[in-house]
């Protein structure tokens, strides 16, 4: 089980003190977001390391090193109050184009946070300045001139609600499905952070998704559903891997993925 964050820095200047290891300096930084019980984004990470150290990356890196160690189990957990351990959930987001320069409108990024609602009013858009930027110029005025956030695209359907193709849905939009060497079929995490962004639904780490398979039809969702089993999120990649209840799957094979308000339907 991932432990309570412990940082003893009274800010992120002082947790990347001495740190020229990007690594290093994404755990020093989330170390001291999470002991502090604040949410955090992948862009805010990679703003107070351009800030206080020399290092030299790519904001999409911070946000992949992230990504790794939620599906891996092994970020640290946040308080839940009661001093007990709550690992992050991720909570999806849509920019709305604060600092177009840096980040557009319209893209779509995940909140780590303890609680949905923290995540979900958490102001994560922030300036992140250039490599070697002049320290004097890093706080530009935002755009007074933006939508709001939009809605997701689909509502939620409620708990325990079977995903099935007659629910609103979304087209698959490339997202597939294969079938690996040992007759699993994979369902690729970029399937499921589509899910989670359709209808603005957390995810929290560590948890299973359920899954439910039936003749020309795999189902998955977030919340169980009745016929559903659960099955582990894989820790490597965020991938989820389940053989047929029926005949056996033949490597190789690719189905399109549909993301419904409830869940994902894989059509075999």
């Amino acid at each position: 089980m991932s432990m309570i964050a412990d940082s003893n820095a009274t800010s992120t200047s002082e947790a990347l003190q001495g740190i020229a290891d990007l690594p290093d300096a994404v755990q020093a930084v989330i170390d001291y977001f999470i002991t502090n019980g604040k949410p955090f984004s992948s862009g805010e990470t990679a703003r107070e390391i351009r800030l206080h150290t020399d290092i030299r990356f790519s904001v999409l890196t911070v946000g992949g090193i992230l990504r790794d160690w939620f599906y891996a189990d092994t970020m640290p957990s946040y308080d839940d109050g009661d001093g007990e351990p709550m690992y992050p959930a991720i909570v999806p987001r849509t920019t709305v184009g604060l600092y177009p320069d840096r980040t557009p409108a319209d893209q779509k990024v995940f909140v780590y946070a303890c609680e949905e609602e923290d995540g979900q009013e958490h102001e994560f858009e922030v300036y992140i300045p250039l490599p070697g930027a002049d320290p004097s110029d890093i706080d530009p005025d935002p755009e007074d001139e933006v939508e709001d956030e939009p809605e997701p695209v689909l509502s939620a359907a409620p708990v325990g609600t079977v995903p099935v193709a007659t629910l609103p849905s979304l087209p698959s939009n490339g997202l597939v499905a294969n079938v690996i060497a040992d007759r699993r079929l994979q369902i690729p995490a970029k399937a499921v952070e589509a899910l989670c962004h359709a209808t603005g639904q957390a995810f929290r780490g560590g948890m299973p998704v359920h899954v439910a398979i039936e003749t020309d039809k795999a189902l998955v969702a977030l919340n169980p559903f009745l016929g559903s089993v659960p099955h582990i999120v894989n820790h490597t990649r965020g991938r989820v891997h389940f053989a047929s209840t029926g005949v056996a799957f033949v490597p190789g094979t690719k189905y399109p993925v549909s993301v419904t308000s409830a869940g994902l339907v894989v059509t075999l």
